[in-house]
């Protein structure tokens, strides 16, 4: 994985106003945090979100409260899709305050997607076999 991490780098690194952008996608962030890729992940990461790629990191909400760089590296764009939130997720993970929420109004792909301080009410398509 490191050796990928090195090669996609350069790629994030070299972009110009009319080239598309990337889409990155961290699955198990938990996992990664101390690991051998922990610092070259997140040096990926810095590049990525400064040429103004899409960084996408999937983890369960109590890793996004670590104060591991490579956590608040993807944390810190304030922008992501939280799924079945509760009222204190948006406080903890984007510095915004969302309205009381319960997690029943929240059926499986139902969440809020944050942007710049505005948060909305979403609803992601799901495959049959999970939605029931």
């Amino acid at each position: 994985m490191h050796a990928l991490i090195v090669n996609i780098t350069p790629i994030l690194e070299q972009v110009t106003e009319n080239d598309p952008k990337a889409i990155v996608v961290i699955e198990g962030l938990a996992e990664l945090i101390g690991s051998s890729v922990d610092q070259a992940l997140t040096d990926m990461l810095k590049i990525a979100r400064r040429n103004g790629h899409f960084v996408i990191g999937e983890s369960e909400t109590t890793a996004w409260g670590s104060s591991w760089p490579l956590v608040g590296e993807i944390r810190n764009s304030r922008r992501g899709v939280i799924l079945q939130p509760d009222s204190d997720d948006g406080d903890v993970l984007f510095k915004v305050t969302f309205p009381r929420m319960k997690r029943a109004d929240f059926p499986p792909g139902r969440g809020v997607y944050v942007d710049n301080g505005k948060f909305r009410i979403v609803q992601l398509p799901m495959p049959d076999n999970l939605t029931g």
